[in-house]
């Protein structure tokens, strides 16, 4: 008899037990979220300086908790990248055939010309907006008896798409080119010092040069995601997170095009610049190389974050 009331009492604390795990916790949850802070293109240019700068991104997304600690959050956002490059002083040497039919009697053919481009107060501003999805495994823990606030944090990887990138330039220049057929040096003869100078063919003087927004592009990206923060629920089915997170490129975007730096369009009788991220320069009489072999993104910053999510009774004991 004693063993039997000690089987049921013992079945009645199981019972308790398993009733007392038993939490309330949504499997789903929807959530829009934005992004401030350093966001930038990340290289090491062979000439000037890069300036590190401010970006964005903004999104929305989906996570399963499969536990109430566990979760698989997967979204969508655009963020911008921004980046400065300055160089005060660079030169660059290439050789052309000809100048066509800007020169009677030239066919640009066995026409060698040895074409130089001296710039000064290069300026250089980079913008790339991408299409980034996030995949990430969540974690998050009470930090409060009543469970309104939560750590938590999220490791995972993005893959970044760009969807436009622009670049624009200003600068100084002063141009000239070497004829291998009259063994003759053409420089520009300005008519006054420091007053801006064109003549054809290619020769500048203390020519100031800007661009409107010019287009790059680049290979997809791969990311690495951290984010870390408090989660508090603000209301029923509402909570807001508050994070620091960081975004690290680890694959290179850097799509080449052989293209020059600078280059004389004969057609037109005008300069075209190139973005640095994409050119070649021969330097100060060097050979002709990138400026930079490897480009990554690279953003840090703080993220609020909005979930909504709908409650449902399951067990923890999974």
């Amino acid at each position: 008899m004693l063993k039997g009331w000690s089987c049921l009492l013992a079945l009645a604390l199981l019972l308790c037990d398993v009733q007392a795990t038993a939490k309330t916790f949504s499997r789903h949850e929807l959530s829009i979220w934005g992004a401030s802070g350093v966001s930038t293109l990340k290289y090491n240019p062979k000439y000037g300086k890069r300036k590190t700068k401010f970006g964005y991104a903004f999104g929305g997304g989906y996570t399963f908790y499969f536990h109430r600690d566990w979760g698989i959050h997967i979204g969508a956002e655009t963020a911008l990248y921004s980046t400065a490059f300055r160089s005060q002083n660079l030169r660059d040497a290439y050789t052309r055939y000809g100048f066509d039919d800007l020169t009677p009697g030239w066919t640009g053919e066995n026409e060698l010309i040895d074409y130089h481009v001296e710039v000064s107060n290069y300026t250089e501003r980079q913008h790339l907006y991408s299409l980034n999805i996030p995949l990430t495994l969540e974690f998050q823990m009470p930090l409060a008896d009543d469970g309104s606030y939560q750590f938590f944090a999220s490791l995972g990887t993005k893959l970044g798409m760009a969807t436009a990138s622009t670049y624009r330039v200003d600068a100084r220049l002063y141009t000239w080119y070497y004829d291998h057929k009259s063994n003759q040096e053409f420089r520009p003869d300005p008519t006054g010092y420091g007053t801006p100078y064109l003549e054809d063919l290619g020769c500048f003087y203390n020519y100031p040069y800007s661009t409107e927004k010019q287009r790059n592009k680049f290979k997809v990206a791969g990311l690495i995601t951290a984010e870390a923060g408090v989660k508090y629920h603000f209301r029923k089915n509402r909570s807001a997170y508050v994070s620091a997170y960081l975004d690290y490129g680890f694959t290179n975007i850097s799509k080449e095009s052989g293209n020059r730096f600078f280059e004389f369009d004969s057609e037109d009788v005008r300069m075209i610049s190139n973005s640095i991220l994409t050119s070649q320069c021969a330097g100060n009489g060097g050979v002709a190389a990138n400026f930079t072999k490897r480009i990554t993104p690279l953003s840090f910053g703080v993220k609020l974050r909005i979930g909504i999510s709908k409650p449902a009774r399951v067990s923890t004991n999974i």
